[in-house]
């Protein structure tokens, strides 16, 4: 008995500027293509079209080091903020039961090390992963965390990253933030990691 799965198909018009080698245009006419092998092509050429004009705007000569270094930090918080969330100043004081409009909250729990920020564009954005679920509530790791952290000279993106990253003191080698409920596991990783420092 054979099965057939009927795969889901969307049609997209495409313009071509200018005109396609007959191989690519054979190919394009007579079949489909996997939609994440075009999301993945469609993307890339995206990125490289709206980079270039940056990169020729920049004054001084980047290093090809340093251009890979930007875009594995970007895209790195690309996929926090995708798995995470992260929150605006407003939106934490009214996570947290103050007016929308109250944008020193967040900055006070920063200040008084209660919660770890970072610069997005113009903007700070607060990873969501430091709240409860329900309430808005600090997670109790947080403040103990981040006070260890600042006592060691890291700065806040310092512990993103940690904690967002594979750690071998964890079970499984898991990542700090998969394991914020267990306070002591956190703290006495934590403690590792900035001694050895």
């Amino acid at each position: 008995m054979s099965v057939s799965h009927q795969r889901e198909t969307e049609t997209v018009p495409v313009r071509v500027l200018g005109h396609l080698k007959p191989d690519v245009a054979s190919v394009l006419a007579d079949s489909g293509i996997p939609a994440d092998e075009l999301n993945h092509l469609v993307t890339q050429w995206v990125a490289r079209r709206n980079l270039a004009p940056a990169m020729e705007a920049a004054q001084t000569p980047v290093s090809p080091q340093l251009a890979r270094s930007l875009q594995a930090r970007e895209n790195w918080l690309r996929d926090v903020e995708s798995e995470f969330g992260t929150y605006s100043r407003q939106e934490v004081a009214q996570l947290r039961g103050a007016k929308g409009t109250n944008r020193s909250m967040a900055g006070d729990l920063k200040n008084s090390g209660q919660i770890i920020t970072y610069r997005r564009g113009n903007s700070d954005r607060i990873p969501a992963f430091q709240f409860t679920e329900t309430g808005g509530q600090i997670r109790s790791v947080m403040p103990p965390l981040i006070r260890m952290a600042r006592e060691s000279g890291w700065e806040d993106l310092d512990v993103l990253a940690w904690l967002t990253n594979p750690n071998t003191y964890f079970p499984g080698g898991t990542r700090p933030v998969d394991h914020l409920d267990d306070v002591e596991l956190v703290l006495a990783a934590a403690s590792d990691a900035f001694e050895a420092q």
